[in-house]
């Protein structure tokens, strides 16, 4: 295939929690797998991976625990991979005539503000935040991105990885996504749905660029941050919302409004929206004028 996506992952620094990693560490083995993902990139493949679903703390500490309060997921925090969280669409209350027969027949949402998912909203909040493992500098194309967040004043947690691999790298919708089960339609949530649907992006690229005789996306990562470099209103960058509640509860957060137990949204890249929702047109436009 050209494009993979991964609905899965667990705490980085555990892995060998969760597999057998016989003699090996969990940095042991995420460098070997690591090393595939490589391997599938230079053959031209897409690989997109769900940043997770219990917030930077993770479900290894789903209750806010003191110790280890930030963990990376891993593979979501692979920087070979393309890590995608996931948002919500906040409700009005405006009534539409819809067209579609999905929404004449289920009710779809109103409303043109999109935020991050968060436990207080969704029950359950979008994955992200710094791999201990990867330092950015090594493949160079996030480090611009991220050294501004970083350097904006916005509050931060304690004790993080500041020089890791940050992700998410975007963000699509990941609550009420309709899926069919038996016959009938149900709303379901998370990551596992926003990896699907940027797959679902990187397909409609892969299909532009194919009918006018150019090569396909391959890996993605070095290319969007190139778009976003190039040309910000790509993204639609959303500058509200935090990850520092899990799909249990909420942490602590502290008098300047941050947490030692997440990120906070703001301009441009951010280690919770990555570097916001793709404007699939603006994309199409600039692959026009630079592929």
């Amino acid at each position: 295939p050209d494009i993979i996506s991964m609905s899965w992952g667990w705490r980085e620094d555990a892995q060998c929690s969760i597999t057998h990693c016989t003699n090996e560490t969990s940095a042991i083995y995420i460098e070997r797998v690591n090393m595939e993902y490589v391997k599938l990139g230079l053959r031209g493949v897409s690989i997109v991976t769900a940043s997770g679903d219990a917030g930077a703390p993770g479900r290894t500490n789903e209750d806010c625990y003191n110790e280890s309060k930030v963990n990376a997921v891993y593979p979501g925090a692979s920087p070979w991979v393309t890590s995608v969280g996931g948002t919500f669409i906040v409700k009005d209350n405006e009534t539409r005539k819809w067209t579609t027969t999905m929404c004449i027949d289920n009710d779809c949402f109103t409303g043109n503000k999109e935020r991050v998912t968060n436990f207080n909203y969704t029950g359950w909040t979008s994955g992200g935040g710094f791999s201990k493992y990867t330092n950015r500098s090594t493949y160079g194309w996030q480090v611009k991105a991220v050294d501004d967040y970083l350097s904006s004043n916005i509050p931060l947690p304690n004790d993080f990885a500041r020089h890791g691999r940050a992700y998410p790298d975007v963000s699509m919708i990941g609550h009420s996504c309709p899926v069919v089960m038996n016959g009938n339609i149900d709303g379901i949530d998370g990551t596992s749905c926003s990896s699907p649907l940027f797959a679902t992006v990187l397909s409609i690229l892969n299909e532009h660029q194919l009918a006018r005789g150019r090569n396909k996306i391959g890996f993605a990562s070095p290319l969007l941050y190139a778009m976003f470099y190039s040309n910000y209103y790509i993204f639609n960058d959303i500058t509200e919302g935090n990850n520092y509640c899990t799909e249990d509860m909420c942490c602590d957060t502290r008098s300047n409004g941050g947490s030692d137990y997440g990120y906070m949204a703001g301009f441009g890249y951010d280690p919770v929206y990555g570097l916001g929702t793709p404007n699939v047109e603006r994309m199409k436009d600039w692959l026009d004028l630079f592929t």
